[in-house]
């Protein structure tokens, strides 16, 4: 009797067990559909309406300056600021100018030097700003004079080759004169797995991508918007589609993507569309009044765990610093029909995450948000995206205390040969040749942490010129048993010298060699380069 009650016990334990893993299924597959508003609106969208065009972007007619300077927000002064460099000149932005970039005189990042015959290092922000700050804007056409098309500025730049360039340069009209808008904000998590044998870097980032379709206002307004029995606006809903939903819909949409990624596992990788209501980012006064813009907000959000391909310059290894870098682009549309920038939360994040972020082996020295230009080598067409650049520096300690300093005591133990009376040419040799064994092997395990590169770093330096110290008391030593067995004073002579004059030229030498491979190289860490003249 006992028995069958622990049974049906059990079976009703078991019972218990099997509805409560139902209801979590349940629950959760239905977190996953559509609510009544967000399911309207794409019954709305599919079939397209006729009377209503969706399925591309707002284009505005739209002039551009050639060539288009950085500003920058100061948190500190609450106001915008030209970007300057370390020679206080100003930084290009963007090229709009297709002939200036056929022609590779000038590229993003490239200084400018004066402006009618003025040099910008001896302005101030406020005379910058009345010189061309309505120029390096751009606006409309509509709001426009001719005048202002006209406009030409004498410029004085600095290439990339350091040769100085001369432009007259003004605002342009973009092809088909119309132009869409996009704002990309870039939002790095964490940074893991800096390989530089494969060229490659992981990130935990969210790419979010927004543009604007005024045509969707009318038809979907009332999905997007809560109001209470009376019919009075109490709040404004949003939609979330994953991507079959979005592209159902023939909603125009920017199609950004991570440039240079190489491996998107989208079982790590969620990619979503947005959908909001202007009407949410106005006051109630400003809506009262009808005086704001009436617009669908569309963000695309791409977020998860991204491989980049990256270059790196080993030169100055293990005294090195990087550059990392994720870029963003639409390679369906080029910079006269698509105008893709980033805002101050880009900037700010990034500042966020030099501050608290962490990269195991590195230290985090500089992060910036700037912008990237791309030509098609087969169309030829140009392209200018959103670059997220993050500067690291190595942790060198490791290196120095782990292989430098053992490979600088086997060098001294090799020398230190001299100290024994030259007759004992067998113990001498013995030392000399389980040295060079020693320093063999160390190469081997540096090996494994670097590419088969066509140039040499400062450690290859360093262990050819240990390899070379290594051999020289070979044959030292059997000069001095020679001196010796010839009765020849001179091996005393050598004997003494050796014991002094090896090891310090052979750290001299070593010191020469660091400062050598820092001098004008920009991948050198930040203790080495008050010795470069890099900027």
């Amino acid at each position: 009797m006992l028995k069958n009650v622990k049974k049906e016990s059990m079976k009703e334990k078991f019972k218990i067990f099997f509805l409560a893993i139902f209801i979590v299924f349940a629950f959760s597959g239905n977190s996953y559909s559509l609510d009544d508003r967000c399911e309207s609106i794409m019954k709305k969208l599919i079939p397209h309406p006729e009377k209503f065009t969706f399925d591309e972007l707002d284009y505005y007619d739209y002039y551009q300056p050639s060539v288009k300077l950085e500003k920058t927000w100061n948190y500190e002064k609450d106001e915008w600021e030209w970007l300057r460099d370390n020679k206080n000149n100003l930084i290009i932005l963007k090229i709009f100018d297709y002939k200036i970039i056929d022609e590779n005189k000038l590229k993003i990042g490239n200084k400018l030097l004066e402006i009618n015959g003025n040099k910008v290092s001896e302005l101030s922000n406020e005379e910058i700003d009345e010189l061309i700050d309505d120029y390096n804007l751009g606006d409309y056409e509509e709001y426009l004079t001719d005048e202002e098309k006209k406009k030409k500025f004498n410029f004085k730049f600095l290439n990339s080759e350091n040769k100085i360039v001369d432009y007259k340069l003004g605002l342009i009209e973009l092809d088909d004169n119309s132009q869409a808008d996009a704002v990309v904000k870039i939002e790095i998590k964490n940074i893991s797995n800096i390989n530089v044998k494969e060229n490659q870097f992981s990130a935990d980032a969210s790419i979010e991508t927004s543009w604007q379709i005024k045509n969707l206002y009318k038809i979907i307004k009332d999905d997007l918007t809560v109001k209470d029995s009376s019919g009075k606006v109490t709040g404004y809903w949003y939609c979330i589609y994953n991507e079959k939903e979005f592209e159902e819909m023939g909603v125009g949409q920017v199609f950004s993507e991570p440039f240079n990624a190489i491996k998107k596992d989208k079982t790590l990788i969620t990619k979503e569309y947005i959908v909001h209501i202007s009407d949410g980012y106005y006051t109630k006064k400003e809506i009262e009044k009808g005086d704001y813009e009436k617009y669908i907000d569309i963000t695309l959000r791409e977020k998860g765990n991204f491989v980049f391909s990256n270059k790196y310059n080993l030169k100055a290894f293990p005294f090195d610093r990087q550059i990392l870098s994720i870029k963003v682009l639409d390679t369906t549309r080029s910079l006269h029909t698509l105008d893709m920038r980033t805002d101050n939360w880009t900037q700010y994040h990034l500042d966020n995450y030099k501050e608290k972020g962490e990269i195991l082996e590195w230290k985090i020295e500089n992060v910036q948000a700037k912008y990237f230009s791309y030509i098609d080598p087969i169309y030829l067409t140009s392209y200018v995206g959103p670059e997220i650049i993050v500067e690291i520096q190595r942790d060198f300690q490791y290196y120095i205390f782990k292989v430098i300093c053992p490979i600088i005591l086997i060098l001294l133990v090799c020398w230190s040969v001299f100290w024994i009376h030259p007759k004992e040419i067998e113990s001498r040799l013995t030392i000399t040749i389980v040295c060079l064994l020693s320093l063999i092997a160390y190469n081997f395990v540096i090996d494994e942490d670097l590419p088969k590169l066509s140039y040499l770093t400062i450690i290859d330096y360093i262990i050819l010129l240990s390899y070379v110290f290594a051999t020289i008391p070979n044959f030292l030593t059997i000069a001095s048993f020679e001196f010796h067995r010839t009765n020849n004073k001179n091996w005393q002579i050598l004997d003494k010298n050796s014991k002094f004059y090896g090891p310090v030229i052979y750290v001299g030498l070593v010191v020469i060699i660091i400062l050598f491979n820092s001098t004008n190289n920009p991948y050198t860490a930040s203790f080495l380069r008050i010795f470069s003249q890099v900027e």
